[in-house]
């Protein structure tokens, strides 16, 4: 995810987080994914075990629920956020040769419309509520 400043994105663009999932392994843990406090989920959290494995069938529709690394950062009025969805991003998302294997040949497509519709959450937070005490580096709000 990256954000920029305005309408022309070639201007300055800034990358501010990542986040991959293996189709294979979209199965969400609601025990473990964070949620706001009207209840939607904000953070997927996925197990990652061989037991929760569920291939994908051709031509069906799968729901991602895309983990996205925690960041903080400021969006000004007029800014936008541009995702980028890619099927690679080694070496982060590195795939074992049987995965390689059954991926040659497959294609995939991002659905986005009224019937299944893709959407990001991006939570937004008072900036006045973050705590600036940081034992490593000495700073102590209270002594400020």
């Amino acid at each position: 995810m990256s954000g920029d400043a305005g309408r022309d994105i070639s201007r300055f663009v800034v990358n501010t987080t990542i986040g991959a999932l293996i189709g294979s392994q979209r199965a969400v843990d609601p025990e473990f994914s964070w949620y706001d406090e009207n209840g939607q989920m904000i953070q997927a959290f996925h197990p990652y075990f061989p037991s929760s494995a569920q291939r994908l069938v051709p031509d069906e529709v799968a729901r991602f629920d895309i983990e996205v690394r925690p960041t903080a950062v400021q969006i000004n009025e007029g800014e936008r956020l541009r995702i980028t969805v890619s099927t690679s991003d080694i070496p982060f998302a590195f795939r074992t040769v049987d995965m390689v294997l059954d991926l040659v040949g497959s294609s995939y497509l991002v659905q986005r419309n009224s019937i299944y519709p893709s959407s990001v959450t991006v939570p937004m937070l008072d900036p006045t509520s973050f705590v600036l005490d940081c034992a490593i580096c000495g700073i102590d709000s209270q002594s400020q």
